[in-house]
């Protein structure tokens, strides 16, 4: 079974995450900020981290940083509803340090009349995309086709 790692400081989003990545099969481990992260993957495989971006202790972008070093193997997915206009250049740092794939603005309205409820059903269809998307980035095939297009 693979194991998810969600790191995110409102335990709403980790319990919402938690319910959709059981419900597909997955065991899902729950860290409440990026140092509590960083101790349970030094602990335990993990096949998948999703890391909010903003949260005490230790911010998202040095999580995903040190986990990159650390961890070169791990598939991490950054993920923030990080409020005004630098969301996407926050998410482009991520995937800069290592994350794989990224999950913008998913919990937080983006604007009069759109409801934190319309962006978790968002994320309910959006999400195991997303996770299928970082699972073939790394997967053997793709790696050998990676390295055939950079010769």
């Amino acid at each position: 079974m693979p194991s998810i790692l969600i790191a995110d400081d409102d335990a709403a989003v980790r319990r919402f995450l938690r319910t959709v990545l059981e419900g597909g099969g997955h065991e899902v481990w729950e860290a409440s900020n990026g140092k509590e992260a960083e101790e349970l993957i030094r602990r335990t495989k993990f096949d998948l981290a999703i890391i909010d971006l903003v949260m005490p202790e230790r911010e998202g972008l040095e999580t995903i940083q040190s986990l990159t070093k650390e961890h070169p193997g791990l598939r991490i997915i950054a993920m923030s509803g990080f409020p005004g206009g630098h969301l996407g250049a926050m998410l482009q740092i991520a995937q800069r340090l290592g994350a794989k794939a990224s999950l913008p603005n998913v919990f937080g309205g983006n604007g009069p009349g759109d409801s934190a409820k319309s962006s978790r059903d968002r994320l309910a269809v959006t999400a195991p995309r997303r996770l299928r998307l970082c699972r073939n980035a790394t997967s053997p095939h793709a790696r050998k086709r990676n390295a055939y297009s950079r010769n």
